[in-house]
């Protein structure tokens, strides 16, 4: 009932260390991130014939791993970011993108260990805390996520998305006060984010709070094709007692797409009648 917030590519990434003094137009060209993803892969794979120091070569396999990541090539990725650190163990940047691109093929346990080498080399890249703390949110382990998030919060104050999942992970682990206050800072800051109105609703009713129906109407506002959103204001809805609306909502979500067997069980059941 809740998106994991991500940072923007560019931080997503961390990018590729710029190779030193280009030798050739081929690494020039390797180095400049305005390129299209394709262009990159072409003309890194170019420099990589060409007559290297050890550093640019490192930086060639890193950049060539970002641009196969972008395009979703995770595994191709892995492969490049692997031959970066067979030539710099102490690369952070390699340690970093390849514990995402782990991620994103849900090689959890290993992109744990990489964001772990990472932050073993270089400790002050809140995205790479960031990093960590949304795996250990995947693996359900709230209480290391919001460790995580709070070192990523007092490096970098401005970055709303440590604010969110840390908001997530205080939801996770219960603690619904917490988890309010963060997703308040969200607000704040986007008052447009759909995702951290539905998120305090969540919160504000685990506190009781009558201000979280005011959230969850919001969130709808937001974004009306969202149907998890629908379905999670349904049963805020039926706890409160109102039936009628709260099924209203549960047929809406059904009609977007959500496959939870309770709700389809529901659904069925009312269509029956």
């Amino acid at each position: 009932m809740h998106r994991l917030a991500t940072l923007p590519l560019a931080f997503a990434l961390l990018g590729a260390p710029q190779p030193a003094a280009a030798q050739s137009q081929a690494l020039r060209a390797c180095a400049d991130t305005g390129l299209p993803v394709t262009t990159t892969l072409s003309v890194c794979r170019r420099a990589l014939e060409d007559d290297l120091s050890p550093d640019q070569r490192a930086a060639v396999w890193v950049a060539l791993g970002v641009a196969q990541a972008a395009l979703g090539r995770h595994r191709e990725a892995v492969g490049s970011f692997g031959e970066a650190l067979a030539i710099d163990p102490e690369l952070v940047q390699a340690y970093a993108n390849r514990a995402r691109s782990h991620a994103a093929e849900n090689r959890l346990d290993a992109a744990a260990a990489d964001f772990e080498a990472a932050l073993a080399r270089d400790a002050a890249q809140a995205e790479i805390w960031i990093g960590r703390a949304a795996v250990f949110l995947r693996q359900d382990k709230p209480r290391p996520a919001i460790a995580d998030l709070t070192r990523a919060i007092g490096l970098d104050p401005d970055l709303t998305a440590a604010f969110y999942n840390r908001g997530l992970a205080y939801l996770l682990a219960g603690e619904a006060g917490p988890a309010a206050d963060d997703f308040t800072t969200v607000t704040e800051r986007d008052p447009e984010d759909a995702g951290a109105w539905l998120n305090r609703a969540r919160a504000r009713a685990e506190l009781g709070e009558a201000a979280a129906r005011l959230d969850f109407d919001r969130a709808l506002r937001l974004d009306p094709d969202w149907g998890r959103a629908w379905y999670a204001r349904g049963l805020y809805l039926e706890r409160q007692g109102a039936r009628e609306a709260a099924e209203a909502d549960y047929l809406r979500a059904f009609e977007l797409g959500v496959q939870d067997r309770w709700l389809v069980e529901r659904v069925q059941g009312l269509r029956r009648n």
